[in-house]
Parts: structure tokens; C-alpha cells; sequence
């Protein structure tokens, strides 16, 4: 070895735990982070595929830095998305550092005991893993504390930090980091890890904000260029399927999964590796023809988890993964009597039912199958996956590159197949062919041949004006320093990155609206104070998270927890969750608790659904092509070359993409922007104020117009439109409810005129706007 060894710059005791593991070599990611941290004093973004090793390229030269000099406060601070992330990471970290008394290492977070961090507060040492919510808490109710817990920290490791970056909450995080610094009054070096970056240059700019301290951010990644993908598309016609489903009764031990479980051979090979041609395939002509019964689907998705060892099923909501789970239980049961290897994972299970699962998952000898929402697309460690499984569309490249991502461990290929669906009612089916488009089957499409073709990922999309940011802040400080005056307040507040779009002026406008809300209170000297209201909201712990808090049930089975719900359920009814139904007991209102027992039957949804989708313009621009092109993608089912062999036909006969305007009948029209989600907003405002769009479709793809000129004049008056943009903004603005401005968890305590402000600048695109406007053919 020679000292331009990365191996040889590692502490001994690291060295000597690479030895007894049985490490073959360090992997490139990590020696590329290894002297990038070791040998400059920059911030390091490491980004690299998911189980690449970033969490060790952190922490190997991290650990060696912290061994030569030990610091006299906690030295690492890991910021990580989930509890659950956290606790895995722990668990990793805690392995690296076994015998290593002189590096502890504490979890801080809502379920993490209280003697526990009691006792690690009485000499604070080693690494510190915490939520923002938990730092949060910490600035607020140990702000006197801070000079001793972190005094000499010396790195701040920011976990998929793509989940942060775009967010309020990645912003609640950049206010900590500067927070940190001023209380410390001295720089801290930061890393990063992701495995879907969309702009590089936004992230590094993220990665070393500071108001004080001015430290240069470098990249350190590895190529993705030999990574072998292999995807499946299967796409279902399907008659609209029943909002009730049948789940079978939960074992009786739940938590300890006492049913029988068995292994069986993986046998891969089922999915299309991608070659560089493309297959081609002969259009169906008759739509009706490719409709499938519902029971085929599930049939098709019980076979490939049953073919495979390790799968994990994503699905976008929570309702669709418990029916999944339950109609793959059901199947289970009918073929192997006795047998339960499908788990659910979501934000709505108990924590000790998902870690049931995790487990599962990482014991390679067993069967299992987890059906998961987005609660498993980050680095929660579960072991080697041979296929993940999408139902339904991603919304985003970020979210399939994320989730594909999954699998591919030991040189093995990244294996995803997606299932897509439309919805026909053959009894009835009067719809025209406009409303018969399967538009998340071509978004999927979209998305794959991005990430296929350019490796491209969806930039983030930084708010400017995070007004309830800004209140959470400003109580946050007001409560950790007591009392200030107003100009301290606003040099401590206004000096954050998130909020260097806000002036003095607006600033001034926001802490007297919160004076008149009795937010904050003057005293007699001038100073401020927490106000009577504000108090009663700040005492609360739900404050400490910049996200809304869900109003949900906790649901019991005896002494055990097995998850929450959100709607009050009836005494004697069933609900759904876990994947198996439970009868409802009793309801403490209360409380908030659901008692339940053991039943099988008929359930209902118990999630709502909400949330709009927000196409980036590249996605929008790639879908048109995917209607122009010739190129039958060889990934596709063969239903589905169908399929889209239809779609595209149609656009040909009906000259659909000639022009941004379609005529449906005489004064109806159908307005294709093709272009990203704040320019479609825009103009639905626009059109709303004109009285030619009297409401917004299901679909983020057109909006339905009416006019009673010929498509050239409405292409004309649409051109006329364009420098009347922010004056018709405005003034369908100025006549919106407050609470339709509302998009933040604190945007009902800011006043009006910023509300107004904040939604024209971060939701709607006027300049944009009226440049497609301008051009629109």
C-alpha cells in the first residue's frame, strides 16, 4: 500500500474491521469520498446509486478524522429524512464503531427514550443521528445548551439529501445549519448523499449555504454507465374496479409474524433486458378487444412476486397497497394454505409492524414480499432485492430512478416491472377517444426513456417565499432567546438562505400581523415576546415539524399497535389495515383510538387521497414525442405495444399534434400546453378569468375550453393574451379565499398581500406564461 491508498489513510480500527468482514476491496465511491474528505476542507456532496456505499464513504474517513482528533462535544451530526432511516443507519454505524467506547453513538427522535438522551446530554460525545423535527425541539428548548452538545462539531452528514433539497422541510434544515453555525460562531464542514441528484450545481449551491461562511462544495460520484437495467411495462384495460375489497383475518400474533413461512428458488430471467433495437408489433384495431378481467391483473402481479425471492411492490398510495396486500394474501392462502410472506410498509403502519417487514426482507432464506409506498423509496437497508414492482405511474423520474434503484445489488441488473392501468366501462361506455387516453401509461413511458436516453432527473424546485417557514422560524427563535427587539429578530431571521427573497419592509408587514393575531406580544420597552396564541401553538410538539400533521386514529389490537387511520370508523365495522381486516370495538374519541379485533370481510378505503402532480416540462415535451415517434419501446407487453400503437394512430387520423388547440365540436375546444405544471396553472387562471375555462379537468395534460371562433382564433386571441398575463393574475388572484392560497402548515397566520405574493412567485410562472403565449401555434 502507498500512501495514495485510500485504504491505507483509514484509522487502524476501520482498517482492521474491513479485514474482519471480509471486504474484498473498498468500492469506487468510497475511494474517490475518502480523500476528498480526509485531504480538503470543503463540503462533499457524495452521490452514487442506492447501496453503493455512501453512508460508508462518509463515515470510514469521517470516523479516521474524529479517531486522530478527538472532539470534546459531539463531533457528527446526522441529519436523516426518517425515524426509520435513522434507526438503520444506526445499526450500520453502530457495527463500524463496536469496541470503540470513546465514539458513542445516540439516535435522537420522537421514539427514542428520554432516559437515553438524558443520559448522553450529561457528556455529549461522538455521533448524533436526528430529524429535523428533533432539532427543531433542540433550538427551542436547549438553545442555553447548544455551546455544549455541539461545540466542537466538525461534520454535518445530510442523508438523502435529495429529499430535502425543494422542500420546506429541506429549507427547516438550511435554517438549522446556519442556526448552528451562529450559536457555535464558527463554520462546519457538511456531506451530503444521494442517489438522484437533478441539477448538481443547485445541490452544491444548498449544500454551502451560509450567511457567515463562505466554504467551497465538490462533487464526488461514480459513472452509471455500465449499470445493467432490465424493465417490464404490462398495461390493463380494466372495467372500473370496486372501492371495497375483501382482506382475510391477521394472524394472532401479528407483530411476531407466527405463521409459517418457506423459501423458493429464484428463477429470473422473465423480465426484457434492454437491447439497443427495438421491438415492433402489429396495432390491435378494435380498443374493446384488449380489455382484461381485474382478477387477471392481480393474478399477473401474485405470479411475479411468487417467482422471485425478494420483491418490493411500490405503489403511490396507501389504499391501493393494502388492497394489493390483501388480494396477494388471499391467492397465497388458496396455493400454500397456512403461509404469509407479503408484508405492508406505509406511514400509517406501526413502527414494530415495519420493522417486522425490514427484517423479513434482509433474511435471505425466506420468501417475502413487501408492498410499500414511498415510506422504503429511501435508504432504509433491506437487503438484496431481485425486482421491484410499480403500480400505477411514477410521478417523477426522480421517484422511478429512486425506486429501481432498489434492486441491481452484487452486479446483479436493476429489475423494475410497472403495471399501468385505464378504466372502461364496456355496459356504457360513451366516452370519446379524447377522454379514453391512458395518460399515466405515456407518462410512464416518458419517464423511463428520460432516464434511458439522458439520465436525466427533475431539477428541484426551490420556494422562494416559505411564509410558513418564516412563522415557524420566527416563533422558534423568539422561543429559544425569550425576548428581542424587533430589529435583532429580524437580522437573526432575514439572514437565513430561505428567506433572502424577503424584504425589511414585508418582514415588518409579517411580525405586525402576528402582533395583531396575538402570535407575538410588544411590551412596554418595545420588545417582543411570544403572544398568549403563540405559545399555545409553540408548546405543542407538533410545532417542531414544518409539515401538516394528519388527524389520525391510532388503531389497537389489544395491547398491540397496528397502525392509524384517518376517518372515524363505526362500532362494529370493518376497516382495513396491515393488508388484513379488523372489526372495530370501540372508538375513543378522545383519545383518538381505535380498538379492534381479529375479523375477515368486506373493507373500505380509510386514506383519503389529495395532492396535485407536477410535471416538469421535459417530461411533458418527451410524452408528445413519445406520440410522434415510429419506435415500438421493446419493454412494453405486448398489450401494451398495443396499446399505444392505438394512441398513436389516433393522433395521426385526428392531426392531434399539429397545434396546441383541438376542436371538439362547434364552441368546445381542448388546449395542449405541453409544458410543466406552473405554466399550465397559469394559464387555467388566465382562462378562468377570460370565462373560457370554467374548471380544472382531472388531467394535468389539457384544459377544456370554450370559445365560439375556429381554432385559428383561438390561437389568435391566445397570442393577444400574452401582455395582459400578469394583470389577469392579479386580478383572479386578488379573488381567491385565503385559504385556496394557502399551501404551507403556518400560511393561515401570514398576511394577505404575501400570501398573494408567494403564490405568484412560487406556483404560477407569468414571465413563462407569456413567452408560450406569445409563440403558441
Amino acid at each position: 500500500m502507498n500512501a495514495g491508498d485510500p485504504f491505507a489513510q483509514l484509522a487502524p480500527f476501520i482498517q482492521a474491521y474491513i479485514y474482519q468482514n471480509g471486504w474484498a476491496d473498498l468500492r469506487s465511491i468510497q475511494k474517490a469520498a475518502i480523500p476528498a474528505i480526509l485531504d480538503t476542507n470543503d463540503h462533499v456532496l457524495i452521490m452514487s446509486g442506492t447501496a453503493s456505499g455512501k453512508t460508508e464513504a462518509a463515515m470510514l474517513p469521517v470516523l479516521t478524522l474524529l479517531e486522530q482528533s478527538p472532539a470534546q462535544s459531539v463531533g457528527v451530526l446526522y441529519i436523516g429524512p426518517l425515524k426509520a432511516l435513522i434507526n438503520d443507519q444506526f445499526e450500520r454505524i453502530e457495527g463500524l464503531l463496536f469496541g470503540r467506547s470513546d465514539i458513542p453513538i445516540q439516535g435522537w427522535h420522537g421514539d427514542i427514550a428520554y432516559h437515553q438522551k438524558k443520559r448522553f446530554l450529561k457528556q455529549p460525545r461522538g455521533i448524533l443521528q436526528i430529524t429535523p423535527e428533533s432539532m427543531e425541539a433542540m433550538f427551542m428548548n436547549r438553545a442555553g445548551e447548544l455551546g455544549i452538545i455541539f461545540g466542537d462539531l466538525r461534520f454535518i452528514i445530510i442523508d438523502e439529501i435529495h429529499a430535502f433539497i425543494g422542500t420546506e422541510r429541506g429549507q427547516q434544515v438550511l435554517c438549522h445549519l446556519q442556526r448552528l453555525e451562529r450559536a457555535i460562531r464558527r463554520p462546519i464542514r457538511r456531506i451530503g448523499l444521494s442517489a438522484t441528484i437533478g441539477d448538481v450545481n443547485v445541490a452544491l449551491q444548498w449544500l454551502q449555504s451560509s450567511s457567515q461562511f463562505q466554504i467551497h462544495a465538490r462533487l464526488v460520484t461514480e459513472s452509471t454507465q455500465g449499470r445493467r437495467i432490465e424493465l417490464r411495462v404490462n398495461h390493463f384495460v380494466l372495467a372500473p374496479e370496486e372501492n371495497a375489497f375483501h382482506a382475510d383475518i391477521a394472524p394472532e400474533e401479528i407483530g411476531l409474524r407466527s405463521r409459517r413461512t418457506a423459501s423458493l428458488p429464484i428463477s429470473p430471467g422473465s423480465l426484457q433486458e434492454i437491447p439497443e433495437e427495438a421491438l415492433s408489433t402489429e396495432p390491435s384495431d378494435v380498443r374493446w378487444e384488449l380489455q382484461q378481467n381485474i382478477k387477471d391483473y392481480y393474478d399477473d402481479l401474485f405470479t411475479i412476486t411468487m417467482r422471485y425471492q425478494k420483491t418490493l411492490v411500490f405503489t403511490n398510495r396507501r389504499n391501493k397497497a393494502e388492497r394489493i396486500a390483501a388480494e396477494l394474501r388471499h391467492r397465497l392462502s388458496q396455493q400454500r394454505p397456512g403461509m404469509d410472506w407479503y408484508f405492508v410498509h406505509h406511514s400509517s403502519i406501526a413502527a414494530s409492524l415495519r420493522e417486522v417487514a425490514e427484517i423479513r426482507m434482509r433474511e435471505q432464506a425466506q420468501q417475502s414480499s413487501v408492498i410499500a409506498t414511498a415510506s422504503l423509496e429511501l435508504g432504509i437497508d433491506i437487503g438484496h432485492l431481485d425486482l421491484t414492482i410499480q403500480v400505477n405511474a411514477p410521478h417523477s423520474v426522480s421517484s422511478f430512478v429512486q425506486r429501481l434503484g432498489r434492486s441491481g445489488r452484487r452486479g446483479a441488473p436493476s429489475r423494475m416491472c410497472l403495471y399501468t392501468f385505464e378504466y372502461l366501462d364496456n355496459k356504457a361506455d360513451t366516452s370519446s377517444e379524447w377522454e379514453q387516453i391512458p395518460w399515466e401509461f405515456l407518462q410512464t413511458i416518458a419517464i423511463i426513456q428520460l432516464y434511458l436516453e439522458e439520465r436525466w432527473i427533475e431539477p428541484p424546485d426551490i420556494p422562494t417565499m416559505p411564509l410558513s417557514l418564516l412563522y415557524q422560524q420566527t416563533m422558534s427563535v423568539m422561543r429559544a432567546r425569550t425576548e428581542l427587539i424587533p430589529a435583532q429578530l429580524a437580522q437573526s431571521i432575514l439572514k437565513l438562505a430561505p428567506f433572502q427573497a424577503v424584504t425589511l419592509d414585508e418582514y415588518r408587514l409579517f411580525l405586525q400581523h402576528l402582533l395583531s393575531l396575538d402570535q407575538l406580544a410588544r411590551m412596554d420597552e418595545g420588545t417582543l415576546i411570544v403572544g398568549m396564541k403563540g405559545a399555545q401553538l409553540t408548546n405543542h410538539y407538533h410545532f417542531y415539524a414544518i409539515f401538516a400533521n394528519e388527524q389520525e386514529f391510532r388503531v389497537l389490537a389489544g395491547a398491540q399497535e397496528v397502525g392509524t387511520i384517518q376517518s372515524v370508523p363505526e362500532v362494529g365495522g370493518i376497516i382495513g389495515l396491515a393488508g388484513y381486516a379488523w372489526r372495530v370495538i370501540s372508538v375513543d374519541d378522545r383519545k383518538r383510538i381505535v380498538h379492534v379485533e381479529r375479523a375477515k370481510g368486506v373493507v373500505e378505503q380509510n386514506w383519503k387521497t389529495h395532492g396535485d402532480l407536477q410535471f416538469h416540462k421535459h417530461v411533458m415535451l418527451r410524452l408528445r414525442r413519445i406520440l410522434q415517434e415510429e419506435i415500438m419501446y421493446s419493454y412494453l407487453s405486448p398489450l401494451a405495444q398495443q396499446r399505444l400503437s392505438l394512441i398513436r394512430d389516433f393522433a395521426r387520423r385526428s392531426d392531434w399534434l399539429s397545434s396546441c388547440v383541438v376542436s371538439l365540436e362547434p364552441g368546445r375546444f381542448l388546449l395542449f400546453p405541453w409544458t410543466g405544471w406552473r405554466i399550465y396553472k397559469t394559464l387555467f387562471f388566465i382562462l378562468m378569468r377570460m370565462g373560457w375555462c370554467s374548471y380544472s379537468s382531472d388531467c394535468d395534460y389539457y384544459l377544456e375550453i370554450s370559445h365560439k371562433g375556429n381554432i385559428a382564433d383561438v390561437l389568435a386571441e391566445l397570442r393577444a393574451l400574452s401582455p395582459r398575463v400578469p394583470d389577469l393574475v392579479n386580478a383572479m388572484i386578488s379573488n381567491l379565499k385565503d385559504m385556496l392560497l394557502w399551501r404551507g402548515k403556518y400560511d393561515y397566520l401570514a398576511p394577505r398581500v404575501l400570501l398573494e405574493k408567494a403564490y405568484v412567485n412560487d406556483v404560477l410562472d407569468i414571465p413563462g406564461t407569456m413567452q408560450w403565449l406569445a409563440a403558441c401555434v
